[in-house]
């Protein structure tokens, strides 16, 4: 784990990645760096010819009350399962992961996805978030709750299953 504090030049409260480092940011004077992120499991768990097209992001809000209640040492423990989700997109599937100690994980490979749903709440479209829904064959279903700019991640589902 590397520590290091700077000045950031992003909106307080909430987690970035740059030079492939997740960061999250506490107050706009101060900054931590919480891991080093080489290789997430999007990145182990991909297959021979598979690549990853696009890491998604959480949407703001989502980190609102975590970051709120980890004040009050309440909210650590969903401060730590947010930054340790990730939500990926390869040229052969869609993956979910959550946890931290414990691992659950999502995936669905393209050739089995038949639709690509978005729902959005009216505070969802005016602030920006979604959730996507991809339904496979059978009863198969991946679900992207809170994903920041819910259109462009359908989008670039929809891309890969062309």
């Amino acid at each position: 784990m590397i520590w290091s504090f700077t000045t950031p030049k992003i909106p307080p409260y909430g987690w970035d990645e740059v030079d492939d480092v997740k960061f999250i940011w506490l107050t706009n004077e101060s900054i931590v760096s919480l891991k080093k992120n080489n290789m997430g499991y999007i990145e182990k768990s991909l297959a021979d010819g598979e690549e990853v097209i696009e890491k998604f992001s959480l949407h703001w809000t989502t980190w609102f009350f975590p970051v709120l209640l980890s004040l009050f040492v309440v909210g650590i423990p969903l401060l730590l399962s947010l930054m340790f989700t990730e939500i990926g997109l390869t040229n052969k599937k869609v993956i979910v992961k959550k946890g931290i100690l414990s691992r659950q994980t999502d995936e669905m490979k393209l050739s089995k996805v038949e639709n690509v749903e978005l729902k959005q709440s009216v505070l969802g479209r005016i602030l920006g978030y979604g959730q996507i829904v991809v339904s496979g064959t059978g009863s198969g279903r991946t679900t992207l709750n809170k994903v920041a700019s819910p259109l462009e991640v359908k989008k670039q589902i929809e891309a890969q299953l062309d």
